[in-house]
């Protein structure tokens, strides 16, 4: 695809505990601000990290969040070396959750009214990966400019 770029927006890079790091989404042509995705590695376990992400509503649909995620996910097990990612969305946030499905997420837990949000008691679905799906996808990444990842790594 090659048609998302992410640049990372905080010193220093992922990886300290506790703390949630963004990540711009951007269209690589123009570099217009589309999106973010998030990464906070867990303080007592820090082997394992929760992610996020948000896509402005004119740019879903168009593989720009899968590509992202893809992305994330490859510099979360393969340059971070974390073993385990986790993931929470409403439970009606189904454009989420079919991402967090496509990108090999497998679902863990439905909570049932265990969030308080816009007036109202919601329901969350939440999700994980251990990476093992990951390693081939990571080994074969190419390093050129059309890797949405590369200038993570450097």
């Amino acid at each position: 695809m090659g048609r998302a770029f992410c640049t990372v927006k905080t010193v220093p890079l992922p990886g300290v505990p506790v703390q949630w790091y963004q990540f711009a989404l951007g269209e690589r042509e123009g570099g217009v601000l589309i999106g973010d995705l998030a990464l906070e590695v867990n303080d007592a376990k820090p082997s394992m990290a929760e992610l996020g992400f948000t896509l402005a509503p004119e740019y879903q649909g168009n593989g720009y969040g899968l590509e992202a995620v893809r992305g994330l996910l490859g510099y979360a097990f393969g340059t971070l070396h974390l073993r385990r990612l986790t993931a929470v969305t409403d439970a009606l946030n189904y454009s989420a959750a079919l991402l967090l499905d496509r990108v090999g997420m497998r679902r863990e837990a439905y909570f049932q009214e265990n969030i308080f949000f816009k007036g109202a008691w919601g329901e969350r679905v939440c999700f994980r990966d251990t990476g093992s799906g990951m390693g081939s996808w990571v080994r074969g990444r190419t390093g050129s400019a059309d890797d949405p990842i590369r200038a993570w790594d450097t």
